[in-house]
């Protein structure tokens, strides 16, 4: 007898993430601490029916000044050293 996979269906949402925080520090860049919803229906939090997100995570949001174009990458649970924060700036100028 086959036995079917038990899969869970995994829906985009549409409502913008929850900024706790934000550090800008110039050249396009800037550090938000997000609180996020995941969209998953199986969602133990409970996050797709409106309640408690999921978070809070940090956040790099990148502005290119020539295009306007916005990239948001995932930097982690804890906020960035200015270690961190000068390494990617300098990645950024060059």
């Amino acid at each position: 007898m086959a036995t079917k996979k038990k899969t869970t269906k995994k829906t985009k949402t549409t409502s913008e993430p929850m900024i706790v925080r934000s550090n800008s520090f110039g050249a396009g860049i800037t550090y938000q601490l997000r609180m996020v919803r995941c969209g998953s229906a199986a969602c133990k939090k409970g996050c797709a029916e409106g309640e408690r997100p999921h978070g809070p995570y940090w956040y790099r949001v990148e502005r290119d000044l020539t295009t306007g174009k916005t990239t948001v990458k995932y930097h982690g649970k804890n906020e960035p050293t200015l270690e961190e924060i000068a390494r990617h700036m300098n990645e950024r100028a060059s």
